[in-house]
């Protein structure tokens, strides 16, 4: 610690003051210090001695930092000294407002007191004082003085802890370089910051600290700076001569030895005064792992007491021969042993620096004046106790009534003793009450800090005597960080949040903490504000993109605005809040207006999120097939063709995939194409970690249970938990990114693929979201009995859960506010819960008898609708038919598609599985059960039905068709949009662009979309919106996730209703 000031060394520095004094007085005219490390003995001890007659003093000062400070002084340089130090303070201020600002909390405490003292710094005074007694977190849920909370509660210290530990390490100099960052050093050491890992500026017992004083204050570094240029002053008066140096005190000692014997300079003239690294230091120090070994070779010298003598016997020598010698160090046994031979009966001393146990060896002058030191101390002492034990028993008394009195506030607030243990040792720095040492302003203290402490469960019910646990400060606070962090990444806002905690308390006015025993939240209500926050999270951020996007172009949002306000007012006497319930929409309309109506009705925008999950999940099978095209593409289509139609192959293929030893008779192709998959795999690992975190934390995490993910230990899914709740989805997905655990044999991990029989899972993989079901063990089809039947099973379905997962917690936060609207809530939740599954591609419990229907099925819709040219022909004419404006489909008028736009077609709008895997069923296959099996070699049937799979005439026609009304859509569209470019800020074009771009072609809630989406991402993205719901319009909807409501559900269900729309 840099400048030290008397009162850190009460023991030692008037002790050598005398000493220092005597020496002089009986002729010594020059002293030597070797470990001079902070300046201590020339700043405090050797004034008097000046006075006397001391000619020289050598100070070699070891540490650099005080080294170049000393320097700048003796050089004139105080000035600058002082002001590097107030530098130092204003940096640590700066950085400490700056790394605030990621936390809101911490960023408005710290706002308002420089609001309020401009002039001031973050560690002085008049900060104390501010957070002690004069702000309060009243608007974050807080209602005591920041500064008594930080010493309660664990979080709101780790907030503070944090960025304080920051702003530390921000002005922690690497290398002492300069003047500047000798000083910061010597500041960041006074103030209790001896390294980087340490900040001093608030703790969790005692709470925010003030340095003020110890920079400052009459005993502090100021101060202490101040003494050493007053003892160069003193010494330039007396003609006193200070040398300083800078190199290790061992080598000092052998530089001086070498100049006495030189100069023949009389030992008899000098005293050296040592007091190097202790010995205790110094073991530590060369047994630590940590210490560099040029250090520890260094240390090896102070190590013990053979090692010391030898590395400074030149010293002892010189004592030998006349000079005067004090050495202080540790008591040690050898040491001492040692120093006493090499000294020849030296006189030795042990007394107690503070609590540090130290040992004083002298000469005989030396000795002299402490023995009359130590005959003042022992009258001193003896007085003291006189006095003492006339008030000893008054204070026993008070002692003890003060315990009386918290035991009785420990009880009334329910307090563990563990909690108790915890608080005490807080406030107090000690675990019990009864110790010795503690005090009345410390029991005190611990009183005031009792009740201000929440109880923990509080009585409910008048004629039965119930209990609620009352919300903690640590899910209050995970609250507020989840709050800060999601508003931040634009996942919440205010106002949702705020309806969030109406619709869980049922009040306004009741915020989520505990106020009083009247109000409080409880703490399954703070958990599930918790779980409906992060479910919420992509939801509102859709909103408040949408918003926000509409806020740039008024135009468009007084459109959409008027487009509400009229359903709103069409609706406005049907809503619960009136006593009435909507009726049900109808279930023979397609799912988009189904969607779009729940969403009229309420005024909950649940077909926004619905629109951009059909989106996704198109997105997704967009991906799974470029992800199935780098099979092709590694080896060559025709290969991968020979290896997957030979089962010997792909059994080799397997076999090395799972052994990772190449089978006998595997070839180079095989090999490459089991590297593939296993690359493909491995693409997997980080979905596969998030989708099983999730699956633990909704199925065992929540409810209790003790299970846990069997490569996770309890740490990281505790970790990972924590990131979830006080930051949200993001954050831990950047986490989760960054684990090793969870992607090897479990359930739907990649290793399933290899072989199906690696599983796990020991729970139920059926996540209820209410009444949403949402089916998260990937289930392979019957049919894939092979390695790449598997594979591509996986990444149809692992492609679509990857980007459907977040979309499927916004929607089900959503789903059961918006059924509450409706007269029968739970077909509307049944209608919801169907389509989901549609949308994640989870197929319903099937019977015998299903299985074997969907099997007929698919050979008869093969042999009927496939390849009957009838319904081809059918098909062609739809446009004519229905299209809204015919003379769009001249072929000049056909926008011309654009990579991407070809893509968003094919992806998007083309849909020929809709028709081949939920209208033809084409991948059920007779081989699956033995009785079809054998119909079907029988019938000889193979060679015909892949004839039909190749003619696939509803599939071909149907997409020519698609083509055809989309492109026309388009071509109007972009055509309007060139001569129209400033519709959305010019009311003229917007009126022009609307009438002629055939907008009213759309349903009101089609044109909030289309406007909506204008905003968001574009012009060309709002044409693509447009000519997509123009198509679906024309032509019929095959993919079952977008057709009816009561096309969905069961599996007779799903087969009657094709059978319907012919």
């Amino acid at each position: 610690m840099a400048f030290i000031n008397r009162n850190e060394r009460k023991t030692t520095i008037p002790l050598m003051e005398n000493i220092v004094f005597k020496w002089v007085t009986n002729g010594v005219d020059t002293i030597y210090e070797p470990y001079a490390e902070n300046f201590t003995l020339a700043t405090h001890s050797i004034s008097n001695a000046i006075k006397a007659g001391l000619k020289t003093y050598h100070a070699n000062i070891t540490d650099d930092k005080v080294y170049k400070v000393v320097k700048a002084i003796q050089d004139g340089r105080i000035d600058e000294v002082k002001a590097l130090t107030a530098k130092t303070i204003t940096n640590l201020h700066k950085q400490l407002m700056e790394k605030s600002k990621q936390s809101p909390m911490v960023r408005r405490v710290f706002a308002v007191f420089n609001e309020k003292y401009p002039n001031s710094y973050i560690g002085s005074n008049q900060w104390y004082n501010f957070v002690q007694s004069e702000y309060t977190l009243g608007e974050d849920n807080y209602n005591n003085p920041i500064g008594a909370d930080v010493i309660v509660y664990d979080d709101i210290y780790e907030r503070f802890n944090k960025f304080m530990h920051d702003a530390i390490k921000a002005i922690y100099p690497n290398q002492i370089n300069t003047l500047e960052d000798a000083i910061a050093m010597s500041f960041l050491g006074k103030i209790g910051a001896q390294n980087k890992s340490r900040q001093p500026l608030v703790s969790p017992t005692t709470g925010f600290k003030s340095f003020e004083d110890n920079i400052y204050g009459t005993m502090g570094m100021i101060a202490g700076l101040s003494a050493i240029e007053d003892t160069f002053i003193l010494a330039n008066d007396m003609n006193a001569n200070i040398i300083l140096t800078n190199q290790p005190g061992v080598d000092f000692i052998k530089s001086a030895k070498m100049e006495i014997d030189q100069s023949n300079i009389d030992p008899q003239k000098i005293a050296f005064y040592i007091d190097p690294p202790s010995i205790t230091q110094a073991r530590a120090k060369v047994k630590a792992k940590t210490t560099k070994p040029k250090l520890k070779d260094l240390y090896r010298q102070y190590a013990n007491g053979v090692n010391f003598y030898r590395s400074h016997k030149d010293a002892f020598e010189l004592y030998r021969r006349g000079s005067g010698l004090v050495i202080t160090n540790s008591i040690d046994q050898d040491y001492l042993s040692v120093v006493i031979d090499g000294m020849q009966s030296p006189n030795i001393f042990a007394f107690k620096e503070g609590s540090i146990p130290t040992s004083m060896v002298t000469d005989a002058q030396a000795a002299q004046i402490i023995d009359e030191a130590r005959t003042k101390a022992i009258a001193s002492v003896k007085s003291k106790a006189s006095k003492m034990q006339n008030v000893d028993s008054e204070l026993k008394e008070r002692l003890k009534k003060l315990r009386h009195i918290i035991y009785a506030i420990k009880g009334s607030k329910k307090l563990t003793n563990t909690e108790f243990v915890k608080i005490t040792k807080r406030v107090t720095g000690l675990n019990s009450i009864k110790a010795s040492a503690q005090t009345p302003a410390s029991l005190e203290s611990l009183i005031k800090a009792i009740k201000k402490r929440r109880p923990r469960k509080i009585k409910t019910g008048k004629n039965v005597t119930t209990y609620e646990t009352v919300i903690t400060k640590k899910t209050e606070n995970q609250i507020q960080s989840l709050k800060e962090a999601m508003i931040n990444n634009g996942t919440m806002t205010e106002e949702y949040f705020n309806k969030l905690v109406q619709s869980i308390s049922r009040s306004a006015n009741k915020p989520p903490r505990y106020i009083n025993s009247n109000v409080y939240w409880t703490e399954k209500q703070g958990k599930e504000l918790i779980e409906t926050m992060l479910k919420s999270a992509l939801f509102v951020k859709t909103t408040q993109t949408k918003k926000e996007a509409l806020n740039k172009y008024p135009l468009l949002q007084n459109s959409v605005q008027k487009i509400s306000d009229y359903y709103l007012n069409k609706y406005k006497n049907k809503m619960p809040k009136h006593g009435n319930k909507l009726p049900n929409h109808t279930i023979v309309e397609d799912m988009r207006y189904y969607m779009q109506d729940l969403s009229v009705r309420t005024g909950i925008p649940i077909y926004d999120l619905w629109y951009t999950m059909i989106e996704v999940a198109h997105e997704a099978d967009y991906m799974a097939d470029k992800k199935k095209a780098e099979l092709p593409n590694a080896i060559g289509q025709e290969n991968l063709n020979n290896i997957i139609t030979n089962k010997q192959a792909l059994q080799r293929v397997e076999n090395y995939l799972r052994t990772e030893q190449k089978p006998a008779g595997i070839t180079n192709n095989e090999v490459k194409l089991a590297k593939k998959i296993r690359e493909i795999l491995d693409d997997y690992k980080n979905y596969v970690r998030e989708e099983r975190f999730y699956l633990w934390y909704n199925w065992q995490y929540r409810s209790g249970k003790e299970h846990q993910i069997k490569d996770a230990t309890d740490k990281q899914l505790r970790d990972a938990v924590k990131i979830l709740q006080t930051q949200g989805h993001e954050a831990l997905k950047k986490h989760l990114d960054q684990q090793t655990w969870g992607v090897i044999n479990y359930g739907y991990a990649p290793d399933e693929v290899i072989h199906p029989t690696i599983k796990t899972v020991d729970v139920k993989a059926n996540v209820k979201h209410s009444n949403i079901e949402y089916s998260k063990e990937m289930v392979f089809n019957e049919q894939d009995r092979n390695i790449m039947q598997r594979l591509y099973t996986y990444i149809n379905k692992a492609e679509r859960r990857k980007y459907l997962r977040p979309y499927i917690e916004a929607y089900s936060a959503i789903a059961d506010e918006v059924c509450q609207y409706f007269e029968k809530p739970y077909k509307v939740a049944n209608t919801i819960e169907n389509n989901l599954k549609e949308i994640t591609k989870v197929r319903t419990n099937q019977t015998l008898f299903t299985k074997l229907l969907r099997v007929f099925y698919s050979q008869w819709a093969k042999a009927t609708f496939s390849v009957d040219p009838r319904k081809g022909f059918r098909n062609t004419l739809q446009n004519l038919g229905f299209y809204f404006h015919p003379e769009d489909l001249a072929p000049n008028r056909l926008a011309k598609l654009t990579e991407e736009e070809a893509k968003y077609f094919i992806s998007h709008v083309a849909l020929e599985k809709g028709i081949t895997q939920d209208f033809l069923y084409k991948n059920e296959t007779w081989e699956k059960y033995p009785i079809t099996g054998k119909i079907y070699k029988l019938s000889q049937l193979e060679h015909l039905n892949k004839a039909a799979d190749k003619i696939n005439m509803m599939g071909r026609t149907d997409k020519w068709n698609r083509d055809k009304s989309f492109r026309a859509s388009l071509g109007r569209t972009q055509r309007v949009l060139a001569k129209y470019p400033n519709w959305k800020t010019d009311s003229k074009q917007y009126k022009a662009f609307f009438k002629e771009a055939k907008l009213n072609d759309l349903r009101l809630s089609e044109i909030d979309k289309a406007l909506s989406i204008a905003a968001q991402e574009g012009d060309h993205q709002m044409a693509l919106y447009i000519a997509k719901t123009i198509t679906e319009k024309i032509h019929f909807i095959y993919e079952r996730m977008g057709r009816a409501p009561f096309e969905q559900g069961g599996e007779l269900q799903r087969l009657s209703t094709n059978l319907l729309t012919f």
